[in-house]
């Protein structure tokens, strides 16, 4: 029996135009968050330099990173961009998944206890808890 086949390892390149210090500084976010983002949600590695940036995965993921860097690159020119552009970009890009079927849930009333007038009140946790009183202080003997 054979073990089971890797997927091969793609290497894209990319190149973004024009190279704008601000422009890939927003892009990659503050301490490479967005790119750190994009990595974790398509399971590719990314690596970049300046305006050249290159990704390292399945060929279907470099290549779905590839269009969401383009996107958010273009994004940069109109407006600083968040995490929440970047998870916009990223289901853009993604394929959608089939939904899976909703799970209904049906709640049973519980049958009521009639409580006694003669049980003793029960405290915050439900339970009874029986009262301490301290009468007395110890001393301590000194010698």
């Amino acid at each position: 029996m054979s073990a089971p086949t890797r997927p091969t390892q793609a290497r894209i390149d990319v190149v973004l135009s024009p190279d704008d210090g601000q422009r890939l500084a927003n892009l990659a976010g503050p301490f490479d968050a967005h790119l750190r983002q994009i990595e974790l949600r398509l399971g590719i590695e990314i690596r970049n330099r300046g305006n050249l940036f290159q990704l390292v995965g399945t060929r279907a993921d470099a290549q779905r990173g590839e269009a969401v860097l383009n996107s958010l690159f273009n994004l940069t020119l109109e407006q600083p961009i968040g995490t929440e552009q970047v998870h916009l970009a990223l289901e853009r890009g993604l394929p959608s998944t089939p939904s899976l079927p909703k799970r209904r849930w049906r709640v049973r009333k519980r049958p009521s206890r009639a409580r006694s007038s003669s049980a003793p009140s029960a405290g915050w946790c439900g339970a009874a808890v029986p009262s301490r009183r301290l009468t007395s202080v110890p001393s301590i003997a000194t010698t």
